[in-house]
């Protein structure tokens, strides 16, 4: 997962000007963080875009990862593989398709401390993985983009 609690709210005043940050902290306004997902130059035959159904997660599933950049620290969630977890995935995606993957919603469980499962959240647990020799006909890894797109609704 793209963001843990903790990382949406750390993220949120990277951002949002501080009355919105405010107002979200005050439980007044909300905030979702929601990526696009799309190839880029063609389409993909192998490293589709997979993801876990969220009912078949479990709060013990999600390991914290620090997020490190330069200038800040965030975080993410890893997803721990367990038997009974259950995934789709979208083959042969193409340049003409795109998928919104909701990363967070705040408006879900508003305590502002990254504090409870992440699963209270409303997140899209997804990645993408090697397809079996024999589920593929061309091998093409990547050019694909995921743009991350923050607003205060």
């Amino acid at each position: 997962m793209d963001q843990s609690p903790k990382g949406a709210f750390l993220r949120a005043p990277r951002h949002l000007p501080a009355e919105h940050v405010a107002a979200i902290e005050n439980g007044q306004a909300y905030f979702r963080i929601i990526n696009v997902w799309k190839p880029v130059f063609r389409t993909v035959k192998d490293h589709p875009i997979a993801f876990a159904e969220v009912r078949s997660l479990q709060a013990a599933d999600l390991v914290p990862v620090r997020q490190l950049a330069s200038d800040y620290v965030g975080e993410t969630y890893a997803v721990k593989y367990r038997d009974g977890q259950r995934f789709r995935y979208w083959s042969d995606m193409s340049p003409n398709d795109a998928v919104l993957i909701q990363c967070f919603d705040s408006r879900a469980k508003n305590s502002g401390d990254g504090a409870g499962d992440g699963l209270n959240y409303v997140q899209c647990a997804h990645g993408s993985f090697q397809l079996a020799e024999e589920e593929k006909d061309e091998t093409y890894f990547g050019d694909n983009s995921e743009l991350e797109s923050n607003r205060n609704f």
